[in-house]
């Protein structure tokens, strides 16, 4: 029983860890939200707040975070293109950030909420934006399957200049799960040109191994470069539950690039430690 609740109190660490994580990266970088107009300072009402260790760490108190969100939209958001753009993304964090929802219903209404048809081009870009990275999130969820002709039609709902390295991220993840190499080949040219002078360095090196993987042409150099480029060692926990054993089956894994992979594991998490005890000493 004692082993057990360590197990169950690693686990929800772990759970804590991803969702910081994902969300520093969605509040730090997520142009395509960002360049809403009105909706971006409710966005960064909405997100910022979430970022709190102890709502991390307790998915009720996230789902009253959300539903208090929703409850305001009318306060915040005067335009009705703009409340259906919030509603939709507060329905994608919920899908997203939370456990799997067990009753069939309510996940049912969340999904709705985002595929109902959009009111203008705010609410159609966030599903866009909704619909291809829960895509690529979760990759084994049936609900979330999309097809090459539904990817198509959600990316012509994203304007020009307005997608950005996550929603790009996670088309290649479908793309490589799926077998769509003119998609690989979109997300592979976003990641290297798609913010000139801001090149996300993680991104198009995992983009680039996705790509040669396909095609047959990946080496070892490709992974090592990978490894190296990780942040956060939620990358790496990834990295080893979606990519590992194809690296493996494609002869890219040797004793040195096990070496590498744990010493890389090592120094992030070492980080990430570091930077906890710093902000409780901070706080």
């Amino acid at each position: 029983m004692e082993r057990e609740y360590r197990e169950a109190k690693m686990n929800n660490a772990l759970g804590a860890t991803q969702l910081s994580f994902w969300l520093s990266r969605l509040s730090r970088r997520d142009d395509c939200i960002r360049g809403m107009g009105r909706l971006m300072g409710w966005y960064e009402l909405a997100v910022d707040p979430l970022m709190d260790p102890q709502l991390l760490r307790d998915p009720q108190a996230m789902v009253g975070r959300l539903a208090w969100l929703r409850e305001q939209l009318n306060l915040w958001l005067p335009g009705a293109d703009e409340r259906s753009a919030a509603t939709r993304f507060l329905a994608f964090l919920e899908l997203s950030l939370l456990p799997p929802l067990n009753e069939t219903g309510t996940l049912q209404e969340r999904l709705k909420l985002i595929r109902t048809e959009p009111l203008g081009e705010q609410s159609a870009m966030m599903q866009a934006y909704a619909g291809i990275v829960l895509a690529g999130m979760f990759p084994d969820r049936e609900e979330h399957a999309l097809s090459l002709a539904g990817f198509q039609q959600l990316m012509q709902q994203v304007p020009s200049g307005r997608s950005n390295h996550e929603m790009w991220n996670a088309a290649a993840q479908w793309a490589y799960r799926n077998g769509h190499s003119s998609v690989l080949e979109q997300a592979l040219e976003f990641c290297v040109m798609g913010y000139p002078g801001a090149v996300d360095e993680q991104a198009w090196r995992m983009t680039n191994l996705l790509y040669r993987l396909h095609s047959g042409r990946a080496i070892s150099q490709d992974v090592e470069c990978l490894i190296h480029s990780f942040e956060h060692p939620v990358q790496l926990s990834h990295f080893r539950e979606d990519l590992l054993g194809d690296c493996e089956n494609a002869g890219l894994i040797n004793r040195e690039m096990v070496y590498w992979l744990e010493r890389r594991d090592t120094e992030l998490r070492r980080e990430l430690l570091a930077m906890e005890e710093n902000l409780r000493a901070a706080g």
